[in-house]
């Protein structure tokens, strides 16, 4: 699972998903910051992408 490609491009946008969700950053969402007191951490957007590994490879593919 770990030795399927991804991209430059979708490693970024899973680092701005990530990113995103956390309260009081700048690219974050008025109601995350108004409810959410913890957002995810910098392992959150590296497990985003080996799930998205672990679905490509369910189905048959083997790139993101």
């Amino acid at each position: 699972m770990r030795r399927v490609p991804v991209s430059d491009r979708v490693i970024r946008y899973a680092v701005s998903i990530a990113e995103a969700t956390r309260p009081g950053r700048e690219k974050s969402a008025g109601f995350v910051n108004d409810f959410i007191a913890w957002g995810p951490g910098p392992r959150a957007s590296q497990y985003l992408i080996l799930g998205a590994k672990a679905r490509a490879v369910l189905h048959g593919r083997f790139y993101v």
